[in-house]
C-alpha cells in the first residue's frame, strides 16, 4: 500500500538536481585538496567516502527537517524516498572517478589523474547548471551567467589547489 505522505516529502526533483550539483562541488574539493603524493585509486575512495558521509549527513538532515515539517514520523517508505532522492550526490561523479581509476591504470601521475578529474567535474558543473537554469525557465544573458556560476564553482576548486600548492 502506498503512503499517502510520500509526496509531501518530495513534491519536484528539484531535490536530486540540488544533490548532483553538491556532489560535483564537494568532489572537486575533495580532488583539490587530496595530496598528490598519493595513488590514484586512494583518491577515488577518498571522494567516494566523502560523498558517501555527506550523503547520510543529507538524509539525516533532510527527514529530521521533514519529520519537523509534518509533524510525525517518518515511514519507511518516506525515509527511502529520501535517502534515495539524495543519492545523485555520490552517481553524478561516476565520470570523474572513471577518470581517476583509467588514469591510474594508465600510470599517470596523481596530479595529472586528479587534474582530468577536476576538468570533468568542472564540464559536469556547466552542463548541470545549464540544465537546471533551462528547466527553470531562464533564458538569454541570465542562462549564461547562471550557467557560468555553477562553472565557476568548480574552478574556485581549482583556484584552491593551485594556492595550496604554492
Amino acid at each position: 500500500m502506498a503512503d499517502p505522505h510520500a509526496e509531501e516529502v518530495l513534491p519536484n526533483g528539484g531535490r536530486r538536481s540540488a544533490s548532483a550539483l553538491y556532489g560535483l562541488i564537494i568532489a572537486c574539493a575533495v580532488l583539490a585538496t587530496a595530496s598528490p603524493d598519493v595513488r590514484l585509486v586512494f583518491v577515488a575512495l577518498l571522494v567516494i567516502g566523502t560523498l558517501a558521509i555527506y550523503w547520510i549527513a543529507e538524509t539525516y538532515v533532510h527527514a529530521m527537517a521533514v519529520r519537523q515539517e509534518q509533524h510525525h514520523e517518518l515511514t519507511g517508505e518516506q525515509f527511502l524516498a529520501i535517502a534515495k532522492d539524495g543519492l545523485p550526490i555520490i552517481t553524478v561523479t561516476f565520470a570523474p572517478l572513471v577518470a581517476l581509476l583509467v588514469a591510474g591504470l594508465l600510470g599517470m601521475s596523481t596530479e595529472l589523474g586528479e587534474d582530468i578529474a577536476l576538468t570533468i567535474n568542472i564540464a559536469l558543473l556547466l552542463a548541470f547548471g545549464y540544465r537546471m537554469s533551462r528547466d527553470a525557465g531562464v533564458r538569454g544573458a541570465r542562462l549564461v551567467a547562471s550557467t557560468l556560476i555553477a562553472g565557476l564553482l568548480g574552478l574556485a576548486m581549482v583556484w584552491l589547489k593551485i594556492f595550496l600548492n604554492h
